[in-house]
């Protein structure tokens, strides 16, 4: 398998270690059978996966979704997947958890779904498990763990 992507964090060195060539975003698109998204869920990348994206896709390509529900137009999907163009999604995420009943993917027979658990495995268990012992025992001490806390503003008014 050749791996492409397009990430603009994706260094020069990175991409040669991994033996990976970076292109941009249509050109993945162009150039897939797989997309998996690893995106993060911010304004732009908002329903980036929409009709658009799903129509440049090539025909029988297969989509996942590991990142965050949002970046997909779960109706958009839902249309490419009956049409056929697409073979088939993996989705980690949806937009709204848990599904709601009318969720278009629901019962998609080219559709597989997972809880949000793709990523978990015995050593990620085990890593968060030590994570959020440190970031306790750091607190403990008196010791700010800011490159763990997403909401810094906390921090102004923490007691242990």
């Amino acid at each position: 398998m050749k791996l492409i992507a397009s990430d603009p964090a994706l260094d020069d060195r990175s991409c040669e270690q991994l033996q990976i060539k970076r292109v941009d975003l249509d050109g993945l698109v162009a150039k897939s059978d797989i997309i998996s998204l690893h995106a993060p869920l911010t304004e732009t990348t908002r329903g980036m996966v929409n009709k658009s994206f799903l129509a440049r896709m090539r025909s029988g390509s297969l989509l996942i979704n590991t990142a965050r529900g949002g970046l997909v137009v779960e109706t958009d999907l839902r249309d490419s997947l009956v049409s056929g163009h697409l073979a088939g999604a993996g989705l980690d995420v949806l937009n709204h958890e848990p599904p709601e009943p009318g969720n278009p993917l629901l019962g998609l027979p080219n559709v597989v779904l997972s809880p949000h658990i793709a990523g978990t495995d015995l050593q990620s268990m085990s890593d968060m498990a030590e994570l959020a012992a440190t970031t306790v025992v750091q607190l403990y001490h008196n010791q700010w763990p800011a490159e763990y806390v997403v909401n810094g503003e906390v921090n102004k008014n923490w007691r242990w």
